[in-house]
């Protein structure tokens, strides 16, 4: 950062990746499900990469900095004790992550944590959060009896089931990974309230603590389409992808398309770690999202010529993001399953996961329908989080 910084953002970025991944390789297959400590560094190369962007974007003149880069860039050099106060504070086990400036505001009580400023009371977003977290990991306890993941790999499963019963146990799979992450992120969550630093401003004369929630449970298990899912998982990190590289890719002047949202979980699934399975998740995440924007034009244009259909329509497309979604995410278990294992349990189903989304997506390329003029776009939708998050920066 002190030597190049009109390319430490990269520079950094690109070093910490490499090892990072290095890591992950050379520990693979000792885990056997457990938490590996590769997780702490995870966090810790997002916040080696977003500080060295921020100082990088300070050289940038004003008409050149994007919404989000001219609210977080840094212009001098952070000394030493805030550096490693920030990369190495604590909640780096899960997230969320937090940006430097952030950071940095909420250790001087500046910003929405000035003393100026009226104190939030953390006792009952903390109090809910904890709750939730008894409720989850009582789930998580109980459906890890019923729904083994190493299970799908027993000839119980790949031949005696039937197609029904086998959509049924990889969704059930798919519930009991979602009620784990739940149970862990609301316990940070909570953490993260009552240390303060998850507040971000006030709504409506009330307390928000954006910055403190990593999942939002209604959201992910109600989601209308397939980028509503991405928007309401573990936000922090998804913000950290668009604002670092999703955003980044895109040309000035210009609208993201495939190359940018492929590329974008390509990343993440390097920071996950290099596995096939991953590579598999993601890139067959990018699909299904475009195959979500492809039946929402339709939707909507549907909807509009025959208003009793809003309802059956939007049933519909729950179902299509759960059942896609949910299957998908069986390429995410690489600690129990090999890349192998994978593929025979998508073909246990038939790639329908895979053929589906895919098909879609060619009929909308060869049916094309223009978005109209009034329509909300599923990106703008699927970046409702960082609007909200900025907002509660302006009104603090």
């Amino acid at each position: 950062m002190l030597l190049f910084r009109p390319w430490c953002g990269v520079m950094v970025t690109w070093v910490a990746f490499a090892h990072m991944t290095w890591c992950h390789w050379l520990y693979s297959g000792q885990y056997m499900g457990t938490f590996p400590f590769v997780g702490y560094f995870m966090v810790l190369v997002l916040r080696l990469g977003s500080v060295a962007y921020n100082y990088q974007d300070g050289l940038l003149p004003e008409e050149r900095l994007s919404k989000t880069q001219a609210l977080f860039r840094i212009n001098s050099l952070p000394n030493i004790l805030e550096y490693l106060g920030y990369v190495s504070q604590g909640y780096m086990s899960v997230g969320p992550h937090v940006d430097y400036v952030d950071y940095i505001q909420y250790t001087k009580t500046e910003g929405r944590w000035s003393r100026k400023e009226k104190t939030p009371n953390p006792l009952p977003a903390a109090s809910v959060a904890l709750a939730r977290t008894a409720v989850f990991g009582y789930l998580t306890f109980k459906t890890a009896r019923l729904a083994p993941v190493a299970f799908l790999k027993s000839y119980a499963y790949n031949h005696t089931y039937s197609f029904w019963r086998r959509l049924g146990y990889q969704l059930l799979v798919f519930e009991h990974q979602r009620f784990m992450c739940y149970a862990m992120w609301s316990c940070f969550e909570a953490a993260w309230v009552l240390s303060g630093q998850g507040f971000s401003g006030w709504h409506n004369g009330k307390p928000a603590w954006a910055g403190a929630v990593n999942v939002r449970v209604l959201g992910s298990e109600l989601a209308k389409h397939p980028a509503a899912i991405w928007a309401n998982w573990n936000i922090h990190t998804g913000l950290w992808l668009r604002h670092y590289v999703y955003e980044r890719l895109t040309p000035p002047g210009q609208k993201p398309g495939f190359l940018q949202l492929a590329a974008t979980q390509m990343v993440s699934s390097i920071w996950h770690g290099p596995y096939l399975g991953q590579a598999l998740f993601r890139l067959n995440g990018s699909v299904i999202i475009m195959s979500g924007r492809v039946l929402y034009k339709y939707q909507t244009r549907l909807v509009d010529r025959y208003p009793a259909l809003k309802l059956p329509t939007r049933v519909l497309m729950w179902a299509y993001t759960q059942l896609t979604h949910g299957t998908n995410r069986m390429a995410f278990f690489v600690s129990v399953l090999t890349i192998r294992d994978i593929w025979r349990v998508f073909g246990s189903l038939y790639y329908l996961q895979m053929l589906v989304p895919l098909i879609i997506v060619l009929l909308g390329r060869l049916f094309p329908l223009e978005a109209r003029a009034k329509e909300v776009t599923l990106e703008k939708q699927a970046a409702n989080t960082a609007g909200l998050r900025k907002k509660s920066k302006k009104d603090a």
